[in-house]
């Protein structure tokens, strides 16, 4: 290790995974004793610039992610190269989508059928309530799966 980390850099750093969850900022890949990516801590602002060995200045990475910053044509993996997968819809979610969905056709064969004009607003109305309701439930199913 280089003169230019203190003394305590090991330290620092392990702080640094531990308040990051041992998992890679950008491509959520996993280290630690639950993964197998191997870690870095990376400073937001480089020493060479002004930065500090702060823990406000450090973030994890993977190795993958790590070199992509400080290497041009390089390339940071994604979530599923590492094998993780984005969440899926709760089933709470998945029925809201599809009962507003199916509401969504019926209302608009009446309009079709019908041709008045109260089944367009009607669903216009049913439209706006439905993503209305996905984007509600979206922070708080992103608040109570985190580890906050």
């Amino acid at each position: 290790m280089s003169d230019q980390y203190p003394s305590d850099w090991d330290s620092r750093r392990r702080r640094v995974y531990r308040r990051d969850g041992y998992q890679c900022q950008n491509c959520g890949a996993i280290g630690g004793k639950a993964g197998a990516a191997e870690l870095h801590a990376h400073h937001g602002v480089p020493i060479s610039k002004g930065g500090t060995h702060d823990l406000s200045n450090l973030t994890t990475y993977c190795k993958d992610c790590h070199n992509a910053i400080h290497h041009k044509n390089t390339y940071a993996p994604t979530a599923t190269q590492h094998g993780q997968s984005y969440p899926s819809l709760t089933d709470q979610q998945a029925s809201i989508f599809a009962i507003g969905l199916v509401s969504i056709f019926v209302l608009l064969a009446l309009l079709l059928f019908t041709e008045l004009m109260i089944f367009g607003y009607l669903l216009l109305a049913l439209i706006f309530i439905f993503v209305a309701v996905l984007v509600l439930l979206e922070p708080i199913d992103y608040l109570n799966s985190s580890n906050i």
